[in-house]
């Protein structure tokens, strides 16, 4: 009858008001990130040494004055206004050829050093998850390549296949962080890797960064993540 097709309605919205309650209390799958050292010396070492340092551009001198230490196991976060040079002086650090530097400088190989921006510019495009994994650890079988990638969440086959341009924001934060933890460069560098992306891949890279093993220079906006990565500032001014 007309109440008991009532009752039936009334049960169905309630299963499906607690069912979306459920989702909301059920945490989101987190990263196991494992990083795969390669075999180095211990102990901490200087990687970045400026003195009496200026970086700029011809004609457009943009930083001068600047005298900096990162050692192997720094975490320093590049903090200040917009335009005041924080991107410039990480790619002076990087060796950038369209920056000119004077003073003394020294910094690693660019082969030591990993550079990831909030585009992930660091992913090919027209090449997916399983040949980008495949290039950076010629060494590593397919099961291997496999099951790192799903420790970083990618595990259907279409996951691992698609072509990285069609990816996700945060598929591709989660794939960027898999390369860098199949071969952990000496010196990482992030540039605002935190903007575009929802809170579960803000959680999970600052979850997956936390346990970094090497040195990492960031710029970021986002106070919270650089405390959870223990990010000590640096002001430009």
């Amino acid at each position: 009858d007309k109440r008991q097709g009532g009752a039936v309605q009334a049960i169905g919205r309630k299963r499906e008001e607690l069912s979306a309650q459920l989702a909301e209390l059920r945490c989101p799958e987190m990263i196991n990130a494992r990083f795969h050292l390669e075999a180095r010396g211990s102990g901490e070492t200087v990687l970045v040494s400026i003195r009496d340092g200026s970086a700029g551009y011809p004609g457009r001198p943009v930083l001068r004055g600047l005298d900096l230490d990162v050692g192997s196991k720094k975490r320093l976060a590049l903090v200040g206004p917009n335009g005041s040079g924080k991107t410039t002086l990480m790619r002076a650090i990087m060796g950038d050829g369209e920056i000119i530097r004077s003073g003394q400088w020294r910094s690693p190989s660019p082969e030591d050093i990993g550079y990831v921006d909030q585009h992930y510019g660091n992913l090919e495009p027209g090449r997916s998850a399983l040949e980008i994994m495949a290039g950076a650890r010629r060494d590593w079988t397919d099961g291997e390549i496999r099951r790192h990638l799903a420790d970083f969440l990618f595990r259907k086959n279409e996951e691992v296949e698609i072509q990285t341009q069609y990816l996700s924001g945060g598929e591709r934060a989660r794939l960027s962080l898999a390369r860098i933890a199949a071969r952990p460069p000496k010196l990482l560098l992030l540039d605002e890797i935190t903007n575009n992306i929802d809170m579960d891949t803000r959680r999970q890279i600052g979850a997956v960064l936390s346990g970094y093993p090497a040195a990492m220079i960031c710029i970021s906006h986002d106070e919270d993540f650089l405390d959870e990565i223990e990010a000590e500032r640096w002001e430009i001014q």
